[in-house]
């Protein structure tokens, strides 16, 4: 892995966080044991098994840190057949923010109605993954 792919993987997972304030990776969340959740309670990001898990929506393990606390806890994500609709709503900085430390020339995009936008790439070798709440509305745009 190179020090670029390093920097790629911590700006993927801390992606709300400024670039100077970004820290070194929790090695669980490196390893694809962990996913994280951003401050503001929206997306999930994950890297190797951790995406994957994140992209079958299936139960993942989570850490999220609001200023001093770190805590994890389990989520499931199981459920979700409703394919009637393709429309999802998201906010365009953060997901321009996900893409750009993915390096893969494809990425796998799943959207379902009122349902989060699922992402699966790759930053070198290891899988990437991201979860992101829908924006929800009455009206349709």
């Amino acid at each position: 892995m190179t020090a670029d792919e390093t920097r790629m993987k911590a700006s993927f997972i801390q992606w709300d966080v400024p670039a100077k304030k970004q820290k070194d990776l929790h090695p669980q969340i490196s390893d694809g044991y962990l996913v994280r959740m951003d401050k503001e309670r929206i997306v999930f990001t994950g890297l190797s098994t951790a995406a994957a898990k994140i992209w079958k929506a299936g139960k993942f393990t989570y850490t999220r840190q609001d200023e001093n606390l770190c805590w994890e806890d389990t989520r499931d994500f199981d459920g979700w057949e409703d394919f009637d609709s393709q429309t999802v709503q998201v906010n365009r900085q953060t997901l321009i923010k996900l893409l750009e430390n993915i390096d893969s020339e494809k990425v796998k995009l799943c959207v379902q109605k009122d349902h989060p936008l699922r992402i699966l790439g790759r930053i070198g070798l290891t899988a990437a993954g991201a979860m992101i709440a829908p924006i929800i509305t009455e009206e349709e745009e």
